[in-house]
């Protein structure tokens, strides 16, 4: 999968550690932390764009819609065990 080839860490701009005085040069990659574990809504959001016939360049922000959608709705117990059990584990 795709998204475990995100690098773990990514390196903190030199002008931001100056300015705040950090003591580290790399952070965690919140995007690979985001998808990760709201994988189960990624996929859904795909299986659900994949199955309409759509304009190639309009598929990532269909997906990208569809995730946020699914993201923002209300959850059951039901639907957070769900989401727990299909968080990449890595």
């Amino acid at each position: 999968m795709e998204i475990e080839l995100l690098p773990r860490t990514v390196k903190v701009e030199k002008e931001v550690i100056k300015r705040y005085d950090l003591k580290f040069k790399t952070r965690d990659n919140y995007l690979r932390t985001f998808l990760t574990e709201n994988w189960r809504f990624l996929r859904l959001a795909i299986e659900r764009v994949g199955n309409r016939r759509v304009h190639s360049k309009a598929l990532p922000y269909l997906i990208a819609t569809r995730f946020f959608i699914n993201i923002g709705k209300p959850r059951t117990a039901d639907d957070t065990v769900l989401a727990e059990m299909e968080i990449i584990k890595n």
